[in-house]
């Protein structure tokens, strides 16, 4: 069994960050050699390298818009529509979408989001998403202890 955590995100944009954060906190707790970590900027069709990619479970992070900032979300992947239309855009929503038209099989995929009010310039996290993202991060050592021992 193997498993991906995969954070999406840019750390450039303030909150936009916090599930890199989150990821960095997980990395440092798991040891595994069948999980791994991976934190990216990369969005659209470029995910494809990591949603096509043979491992078993995907567990994606994300920030997501809301109104009540550091609030941690599971979202269902088929509830997680596509947002745009425009033609030159691919999030992961889209992306997710695209490979399910084309008949790839994606692996056992979950969603998590930390919700965020505001994006703006800088490094530094919101107290209310740097808490969200330690605390998600908590939640994910579990699930992923969860996920290996049922699936093995």
């Amino acid at each position: 069994m193997r498993v991906l955590i995969l954070a999406l995100g840019n750390d450039l944009l303030g909150d936009d960050g916090g599930a890199l954060k989150a990821a960095e906190y997980l990395a440092n707790q798991v040891n595994n050699p069948n999980v791994d970590v991976i934190r990216t900027l990369r969005s659209g069709p470029a995910l494809l390298d990591y949603l096509c990619s043979g491992y078993d479970y995907i567990i994606i992070l994300d920030t997501i818009a809301g109104s009540d900032r550091g609030k941690i979300r599971k979202v269902d992947i088929n509830t997680y529509q596509a947002k745009t239309s425009i033609p030159h855009f691919m999030g992961l929503p889209e992306t997710i979408d695209f490979i399910n038209k084309i008949g790839l099989k994606l692996p056992t995929i979950e969603i998590y989001c930390i919700e965020i009010t505001e994006v703006k310039y800088g490094f530094k996290l919101s107290k209310e998403v740097e808490e969200a993202a330690k605390k998600l991060s908590r939640i994910l050592l579990n699930r992923i202890e969860e996920i290996l021992s049922v699936r093995g």
